[in-house]
């Protein structure tokens, strides 16, 4: 992040208050750390402080990839058209506070090299769309279908938690060439 003088490229910044060192249930991290345990690099997009992290083998090249700057060692960018593929990408709680969570989704879907993992944590809806603005920020319930369009048949798995709200857990996997 040397030099960067932006602090965000989301249409506002992530306010401080609203981040946690453990954003949400330990349990979803918990998952998705084992999925993508194997995996030589980590993309974390929308990752915040960078909790996931902690859960990752040493030698896991582990990157936070976020729109608003939360920590020094992170990538600043636009998840929409942020380029750079990873072995393993993960968007934890990400999807359902941004109004192009599709691109962001595409663009992770065709970035990821072996497997992703995605957590929404608001409830299924008939049909996709923002209920309410919480903190400055879009909420988005979805039909589950439309998140398993953009997935395609990379989609494996996917689990319900219910943690401190219910926890959506959807595993990716691109197969071998």
């Amino acid at each position: 992040m040397k030099g960067c003088t932006l602090s965000y490229v989301t249409a506002q910044p992530w306010v401080t208050g609203l981040q946690h060192p453990l954003y949400g249930a330990l349990d979803t991290y918990e998952r998705v750390a084992a999925w993508v345990r194997a995996c030589p690099t980590v993309d974390d997009w929308g990752g915040g402080t960078g909790y996931l992290g902690t859960l990752l083998p040493a030698t896991t090249r582990y990157r936070v990839i976020d729109g608003t700057v939360q920590v020094s060692e992170q990538v600043l960018a636009d998840l929409t058209t942020f380029g750079d593929s990873a072995d393993g990408i993960v968007l934890r709680h990400v999807l359902e506070l941004n109004t192009n969570w599709r691109a962001i989704l595409s663009a992770a879907v065709r970035l990821f090299r072996r497997r992703m993992a995605v957590v929404t944590f608001t409830p299924d809806a008939f049909e996709t769309g923002a209920v309410k603005v919480k903190s400055g920020w879009p909420v988005f319930h979805f039909a589950p279908d439309d998140l398993r369009t953009v997935m395609g048949a990379h989609l494996v798995h996917e689990e319900w938690l219910y943690t401190t709200h219910p926890e959506r857990v959807f595993y990716l996997e691109r197969a071998a060439a």
